[in-house]
């Protein structure tokens, strides 16, 4: 896969995703919370497979949270070179012996689970290769950080990460 790399705004991507989404929040009353930095620097970014590790980390998140969960999406300045974006959920989260492997090619923790809530094993590894592929690092951590608002009593959720290079003017 080539990428066609351009200097693009995150926060028009991101919302994109979210309008192109909403119908699958609104099905399971998902509140989707999210913050970008003001005055959030350009990024180099294919556009289209930038909306594809969007979609594939926000499709996770709605398929492993509960109806009424929340998803928060905080996108921040991570240091001098780098936009950093965390996508928390109020789901299942992901144990500890199993989040090294999150991002192999068919790999679930929990194959009954989640063959049936549609999973494959192969977003997550699309994903962090796209990652890859602009330069960034993904990462997943578990219990979820939610930035903005307190995690549900009773959930234990997940933050999916990953950081994009600033684009060179």
């Amino acid at each position: 896969v080539d990428l066609d790399t351009e200097p693009a705004e995150l926060s028009d991507t991101i919302a994109s995703v979210i309008t192109m989404m909403d119908a699958q929040f609104q099905q399971k009353h998902i509140t989707v919370d999210t913050y970008v930095e003001p005055d959030l620097p350009t990024v180099d970014l294919d556009v289209r497979r930038g909306r594809q590790i969007l979609l594939n980390i926000l499709s996770n998140a709605i398929k492993y949270t509960t109806d009424n969960g929340i998803i928060e999406i905080f996108v921040t300045t991570s240091n001098d070179d780098c936009i950093r974006v965390d996508i928390s959920d109020s789901g299942i989260g992901v144990e500890k012996e199993h989040a090294a492997n999150v991002f192999s090619e068919f790999y679930q923790a929990n194959r009954m689970r989640d063959e049936r809530l549609g999973g494959t094993g192969i977003g997550l590894a699309l994903t962090q290769r796209l990652v890859q592929m602009h330069d960034g690092e993904i990462g997943v951590v578990s219990p979820a950080v939610f930035n903005r608002r307190r995690m549900p009593e009773g959930t234990c959720g997940a933050t999916f990460w990953f950081t994009l290079p600033l684009a060179v003017c």
